[in-house]
């Protein structure tokens, strides 16, 4: 059977059990593209094994706890693309620091943050946690939203 390598997900709705068993079926991927409308709990049971290159589309309230488990599933993470929702909802990550994993941090070459709004403590937290810890980061595209 052929291995997928690439997966583009839209998850509309709250249908947290199809969303998990469409995820286990897809942690071979090399890249995902992800967009979660619902607060969807995302179980720690996932490990992306090959994940390099993840793009998530910021339109929930728990994005950041999404963020983290996906984080924390995906060791070979190279290339986080993040894009925001105008109407997104800012968390604090002065307080989460502690919950991003640090192979995550050693692996991270390429940082893009689409939307992103420097008023905010939250958002400003997330950047120099980012910036602060990410060792092997060669580049980073930052778009004011």
């Amino acid at each position: 059977m052929p291995e997928l390598k690439e997966a583009d997900i839209s998850v509309m709705g709250d249908i947290e059990k199809d969303t998990e068993s469409l995820l286990k079926s897809i942690t071979t991927v090399k890249r995902l593209t992800l967009r979660v409308r619902e607060t969807v709990v995302y179980p720690d049971c996932i490990f992306f094994s090959q994940l390099e290159n993840l793009k998530v589309y910021i339109c929930s309230k728990n994005w950041s706890k999404l963020l983290v488990h996906l984080l924390k599933g995906s060791p070979h993470l190279r290339i986080l693309d993040l894009e925001a929702d105008k109407n997104y909802k800012q968390v604090s990550w002065s307080k989460n620091q502690s919950s991003v994993p640090k192979y995550f941090l050693n692996s991270l070459e390429t940082f893009k943050f689409k939307g992103y709004n420097s008023k905010d403590e939250e958002d400003r937290d997330f950047m120099s946690l980012i910036f602060k810890h990410a060792r092997c980061l060669k580049s980073t595209s930052i778009l004011h939203g």
